[in-house]
């Protein structure tokens, strides 16, 4: 056939819903921060803002969010989803140079706009390709200072884009509203919390006693302590719901570091954490399994920077004092000090190797919290940190830093309501990772097997020759489930397995909950895939 190869327009009008693309944020490029300092130098001199934390951390906001306002101008940025980082105004005048030659040259196809087009476009690929390559230079070389901005590029080149939802509802309908989707998470999210018994609330051992240890001291803060944290602080983090960038708080160190030492002691002394601490935004994060599900995301809790500047000096002075003291087992390598993935795979491993070289079976079992963090009790908590130490304005603290505590979901600048947390330490805060550390560290206690945790990722093996072997390791495993009925917290039977190693297994059936524990031939262990012949091939 024939054709005029004309262009046809036409407009279609339909309704749809856009994503907010666009958010508010300071300017700090247009910035005034010596004028900032200027205006908040009269904090220096202050001992007390108010007649409580309360009243003196609003106090201290205000006059910070008043010299903000003044001397950092806002500007609106678009979302860029796909835009890289190393796109800077250099690219852009390039690309618009080529995208005006290739319409001089479609109008026009002569020799001369021809080459200026080529010309024009070699030079922006160019350009483009060296700006990608410096960029990927300094994120190698940042990769351990700065590990998050190295991934999260890394992810970036792949094909998996992480997204929320649709959710199924609790009648199963299918829900693409962000705002309702919001809602749907915070219902599920509460759902999970723990009702504790305090009627038969255990008490911890007093360790304190048992060993002739001191309790730990409370803790004064220093002006110079909170300046050294701050200059800590990373400027890529978000704000939490009171909006301070930590950006601005590193430039105004030395005017707010003593008000803000004031303001912690004044916190402690009082036992009071402010209310504005106890708020959270929460980011749910797919874990695995169907997106449509809510229960497979998990609640990552953004709450306030000075409310975190506090958690870290408090959570260092108890690393501190647990590991001077030996509390925490040696079979938890998660969230602390020269321990990590590696060091727990390592150990736990080398002891399964060296029973696997004896040509002798062994099993290994996997154990799965159900919503770990979130369901820590809080009055069973506060006792443990009691028989080791953590006592008096600390301990009293950290109760009304996990009391009346609130969060809401947020998803593309939609909110859902707020709602209540009654139990569980925040996922993204500072303080809770130690806390829930400390809540399970007696979980092996008499445990005759190899054991290994990483925070809640938990794991035991043993040999299994004979029949006295694989009853020791049921035997563990019903002091375990012990513990957990003890201590209120559950474990997902359905997603605890077992896994039998060497070619002489007679396989043995371990149960929990009167339920036999799926067998598997491998399982992916803090990212590595183990298998039942303990060869790497499978990653």
């Amino acid at each position: 056939g024939t054709s005029d190869h004309n262009s046809v327009r036409f407009n279609i009008a339909f309704n749809t819903i856009l994503p907010k693309n666009s958010v508010t944020v300071p300017d700090f490029r247009l910035a005034n921060f010596n004028d900032l300092r200027d205006t908040l130098k009269g904090l220096t001199n202050t001992y007390r803002l108010g007649k409580n934390a309360d009243e003196s951390l609003s106090n201290f906001m205000t006059i910070l969010k008043s010299a903000e306002a003044n001397h950092i101008p806002r500007k609106v940025r678009r979302k860029t989803i796909n835009q890289p980082k190393y796109w800077d105004r250099e690219l852009k005048t390039l690309l618009s140079d080529k995208k005006s030659k290739f319409i001089l040259w479609k109008n026009s196809a002569n020799d001369h706009n021809s080459i200026m087009f080529f010309e024009s476009r070699r030079i922006f690929k160019r350009k483009l390709r060296q700006k990608r390559r410096e960029y990927e230079i300094e994120l190698a070389r940042n990769a351990q200072s700065n590990p998050k901005q190295f991934f999260s590029y890394i992810s970036s080149k792949g094909n998996y884009r992480p997204s929320i939802g649709p959710l199924h509802g609790v009648n199963q309908e299918l829900i693409t509203d962000d705002t309702a989707k919001c809602e749907v998470f915070i219902e599920y999210f509460a759902s999970v919390y723990t009702k504790e018994n305090e009627e038969q609330c255990p008490i911890a051992i007093d360790l304190i006693t048992e060993n002739n240890i001191e309790p730990m001291d409370d803790i004064f803060f220093f002006p110079d302590t909170v300046a050294r944290y701050i200059a800590k602080l990373k400027t890529t983090k978000s704000p939490g719901p009171d909006h301070i960038h930590p950006r601005i708080l590193k430039e105004v160190v030395n005017q707010i570091s003593t008000p803000l030492a004031n303001i912690f002691n004044q916190s402690l002394e009082s036992e009071e954490c402010p209310l504005q601490w106890k708020e959270a935004n929460v980011t749910p994060i797919f874990k695995k399994g169907k997106k449509t599900d809510p229960s497979n995301y998990r609640p990552i809790s953004l709450t306030s920077i000075l409310g975190k500047l506090m958690e870290s000096i408090i959570t260092d002075n108890i690393v501190s004092y647990l590991e001077e003291n030996n509390f925490i087992g040696n079979t938890q390598h998660g969230f602390r000090r020269h321990r990590s993935c590696l060091t727990n795979l390592l150990l736990f491993f080398h002891k399964i190797v060296e029973i696997h070289d004896t040509k002798s079976p062994l099993d290994i079992i996997y154990l799965d919290f159900q919503k770990a963090f979130d369901k820590v009790p809080h009055r069973r908590l506060i006792s443990k940190l009691e028989g080791i130490g953590i006592r008096g304005h600390t301990k009293n603290w950290i109760q009304s830093w996990l009391s009346n505590r609130k969060q809401r979901v947020v998803l593309n600048g939609n909110c859902s309501n707020w709602a209540n947390v009654t139990s569980g330490v925040p996922q993204g805060s500072v303080l809770g990772p130690v806390l829930f550390i400390i809540y399970i560290n007696d979980l092996d206690t008499d445990i005759m097997t190899h054991i290994g945790k990483f925070a809640d990722d938990t794991k035991l093996g043993g040999k299994a020759i004979t029949k006295q072997d694989v009853d020791q390791i049921q035997n563990d495993l019903n002091k375990i489930e012990e513990w957990a009925r003890k201590w209120q917290m559950n474990f997902n039977v359905d997603k605890c397995k077992v896994m039998h190693v060497g070619r002489s297994n007679h396989r043995h059936d371990y149960h929990m909950g009167g339920q036999p524990l799926a067998k598997v031939t491998d399982e992916k262990d803090l990212g590595i895939i183990i298998s039942n012949d303990l060869k790497p091939s499978k990653q």
